[in-house]
């Protein structure tokens, strides 16, 4: 048994842990820039009318965070009418999940009205490779705005028929339909497989939405969609529950757990051994 505590401790120490958490505290006051720092949130596209912490979502939740977005000053072009703000994720992160309070007001909508975005990244030079999204997409909604289709290609020049989540396909620039969500709170996980891009909604999940070549999420984009006074007009994003994680890989988790087997084993034959010779 002391072995096998030794490799445990060894093991942790070395970092390979199953996750490594970066929570945010959305019970602090955020701070806020215009340009992209460590440790701030930053303006994506362009800032919306508030983006304020400490925040009571409409079930009462308190410590949220509360996006606004104010239809009377809506941006002339369709590119910043994605209003959100981004924070950069520590090295390594392959995970992210927040939770997402939906308006009934939303389905009915026929727009965007909140999108969790992230960056994956090579990791070696930071280079993005796929842009994993996760949207609430209002029924009708025309996803062929050049200003909110990401990869503009043949196959973005469609209409959303149902109201739900939906996940950002990078290899051919569709979005594939996850789940219809409820009103209220909805958890949205996106993760790194090694293979493509898992998107979770609630227990309901796609996967392989991306080519693979990602090895880390660089940043994530909290956004809301100004469309003046149609659609939903002025309204607010209520999120919480920020989270992002390091993982190990697969292989090195059955390696850990197959040589703490080992010692274990070599442990209990010791033992007998010791018994036999008394």
């Amino acid at each position: 048994m002391k072995q096998l505590a030794i490799l445990a401790i060894c093991t942790l120490s070395a970092g390979i842990a199953p996750a490594m958490a970066e929570t945010f505290d959305f019970s602090q006051p955020l701070t806020l820039s215009l340009t992209e720092a460590p440790g701030v949130w930053y303006t994506d596209r362009s800032a919306p009318a508030g983006f304020v912490s400490q925040a009571t979502a409409p079930d009462s939740t308190a410590n949220t965070l509360e996006e606004s977005i104010d239809g009377s000053q809506q941006p002339s072009d369709s590119f910043s009418q994605t209003q959100g703000r981004g924070y950069d994720l520590a090295p390594g992160d392959t995970i992210a999940t927040v939770s997402l309070y939906v308006s009934s007001a939303w389905a009915t909508s026929g727009q965007p009205a909140a999108g969790f975005w992230s960056v994956g990244t090579d990791g070696s030079d930071n280079i993005p490779q796929d842009y994993p999204i996760i949207e609430y997409l209002g029924a009708n909604t025309n996803v062929a705005d050049p200003g909110y289709c990401v990869t503009p290609t043949p196959t973005c020049a469609s209409s959303i028929n149902a109201a739900g989540f939906y996940g950002y396909n990078d290899i051919d620039g569709t979005w594939q339909f996850i789940t219809a969500g409820t009103d209220g709170w909805n958890s949205l996980t996106m993760a790194l497989t090694g293979s493509g891009v898992e998107y979770t909604v609630d227990g309901t999940s796609i996967a392989d939405v991306s080519s693979g070549s990602s090895v880390q999420l660089s940043e994530v984009m909290l956004e809301g969609y100004n469309n003046g006074s149609s659609g939903l007009g002025s309204y607010d994003v209520y999120w919480n529950g920020l989270s992002a994680a390091t993982t190990p890989e697969p292989g090195t988790v059955s390696t850990m757990f197959g040589g703490m087997a080992l010692l274990l084993l070599v442990g209990v034959r010791s033992r007998r051994k010791a018994s036999h010779s008394n």
